[in-house]
């Protein structure tokens, strides 16, 4: 399987899951944070859960260390903010409308963040594809009406849950 059937597979349960995700928040689970509380609450049991299964099978854990725990902790405290903002803008716009606008801004500011923090820069092919992503994300953002075009609303929650998952 070549990389391109892979992300194509990979965006297609995205998109299951941010159907499934916009009819929980609608009809079952109306509080966009205690959705948050559950997932964030789902993925520690499961980590939780790893450890033993690993010592059973003998796999190795190794103690990463305080500093590595703490960015761990920050990590994953900063993707439950960027789930908890992406659920309010899911209560209020279309899974086809935001989830387009987050996916294109989350690799812009992982480059920015990058950048700063680990002094990556990128090659003239690699910018051009940043470039694209720019537009796409820019056009996509856009809502036409009859006699004007302006930015969505719903752009001013995409930027912070984008930034909080970069």
């Amino acid at each position: 399987m070549n990389w391109l059937s892979i992300t194509l597979f990979a965006y297609f349960l995205n998109a299951i899951a941010m159907v499934i995700d916009k009819t929980l928040l609608k009809k079952e689970i109306k509080n966009p944070f205690v959705y948050t509380f559950y997932i964030a609450g789902l993925g520690a049991v499961l980590i939780i859960l790893a450890i033993p299964i690993a010592l059973i099978f003998k796999l190795s854990l190794v103690w990463p260390g305080a500093s590595q725990f703490w960015i761990s902790m920050l990590a994953g405290a900063s993707f439950s903010i960027g789930l908890f903002l992406m659920f309010i803008a899911l209560k209020r716009e279309d899974a086809s409308r935001l989830l387009p606008i987050i996916g294109g801004l989350t690799p812009i500011f992982v480059l920015i963040l990058a950048y700063f923090f680990i002094n990556e820069s990128l090659v003239s092919r690699q910018i051009l594809a940043f470039v694209f992503i720019i537009i796409g994300t820019f056009l996509i953002s856009l809502e036409f009406k009859k006699h004007d075009i302006q930015f969505r609303k719903i752009l001013w929650l995409a930027l912070p849950a984008a930034l909080f998952f970069g």
